[in-house]
């Protein structure tokens, strides 16, 4: 009886460690997407800033329309790129447009259906004019913190990030 019961034992604690070590991966790779979609929007603004914003046509080229063009320039990270078309770390769509006559950039991201998610990645972000999520402007003077970036992102699956 001491060895079946032994047996069920070293089991269900083999069982329990696999469910833990499936729940990090789990974890990290949903920090992952965060963390890098933050990295991708970083590397756009300084190159867009770069190679668009210094001239004398500002943003006028950063549009969607544009893809191809600012993807072979280097404006576009590769983490933003699949098949050639502009998509977020979560699958969903990325929209490029200037605004304010070219002089700011707009980063429109779709497709975030992870209230967490959103909220980690609107918290992260930075060095932007504004970022909305649904009826909700963030400004550099005014950041969001968790609970206000939580409220905005709940039931909204999209973000604009605005930089100049």
């Amino acid at each position: 009886m001491g060895e079946v019961l032994g047996t069920w034992w070293g089991r269900i604690m083999m069982l329990l460690g696999i469910a833990a070590v499936v729940g990090v991966i789990v974890a990290s790779k949903s920090g992952g997407k965060v963390s890098n979609q933050a990295s991708d929007i970083t590397l756009f603004q300084g190159e867009a800033r770069q190679q668009l914003g210094n001239t004398p046509n500002g943003y006028t080229n950063c549009t969607t329309a544009n893809t191809a063009a600012l993807i072979t320039a280097g404006i576009v990270p590769p983490g933003m790129v699949r098949a050639g078309a502009l998509t977020n770390r979560w699958g969903g769509a990325v929209t490029l447009a200037p605004v304010n006559n070219g002089a700011q950039c707009s980063v429109t991201l779709a497709g975030i259906t992870d209230t967490k998610e959103c909220s980690k990645l609107a918290t992260t972000l930075q060095d932007y004019d504004s970022l909305v999520i649904g009826t909700t402007t963030f400004t550099k003077d005014a950041l969001p913190d968790g609970v206000s970036a939580g409220a905005a992102c709940k039931g909204n699956t999209s973000l604009q990030i605005t930089f100049s």
